[in-house]
């Protein structure tokens, strides 16, 4: 018998090959070797497995956060973020896939998903600032502000790297997009940093 978690695997190769809105469940059934109907014994529906290639992503994504340590300075901590996350995202072409879909298109439960996913980001990421400012690295700021000025430019650089994938045909060069990062959050430090 097969294992859902194998399923979900392969079927997170069709989604990203296809798109979620051009996969079908014939599509991830032939690559496993299963019928249609065979499908619906181990989820509802092709959202309801899609929702679990979510969530086997997100907390694989989660997860590479553990490895970010204490004894770095924030802003050391931060750019590792920045890193981990842009990594993750070109790793992984269903999120890139997600960033230029509609989101009106997608249903209630994937965007809830979506949402909790952002949550996690936002609490991490105020944890560390929250931790630079009690630690006199960063000014005594709004901390709501300093972490949504953070994600509008990691979004940004997500958005600058899809269009440039799409115009040039061409993989983002990860070495010149890390380096752009630690110095977009050097100027930004300059910005936010305590003055002894």
């Amino acid at each position: 018998m097969m294992e859902k978690s194998e399923i979900i695997v392969t079927a997170q190769e069709i989604f990203e090959r296809f798109g979620y809105k051009k996969t079908t469940l014939k599509d991830i059934g032939e690559a496993v070797g299963l019928d249609k109907t065979s499908l619906y014994h181990y989820f509802k529906n092709k959202e309801d497995l899609f929702i679990e290639v979510l969530l086997l992503n997100f907390q694989r994504y989660k997860d590479q956060f553990t490895t970010i340590s204490q004894p770095l300075s924030v802003q050391e901590q931060v750019y590792l973020f920045f890193e981990y996350h842009l990594k993750f995202f070109l790793k992984n072409s269903l999120f890139s896939q997600l960033i230029s879909l509609d989101f009106k298109l997608l249903s209630k439960n994937i965007l809830y998903r979506i949402v909790e996913v952002r949550e996690y980001e936002y609490q991490f990421f105020s944890n560390l600032i929250e931790e630079g400012i009690s630690k006199g690295e960063i000014r005594n700021l709004n901390t709501k502000q300093i972490v949504t000025t953070f994600f509008h430019l990691l979004e940004g650089l997500k958005r600058n790297i899809t269009s440039n994938q799409l115009i040039h045909k061409e993989e983002p060069d990860l070495k010149l997009i890390l380096a752009d990062i630690r110095s977009s959050i050097a100027l930004f430090f300059t910005g936010i940093k305590k003055l002894t």
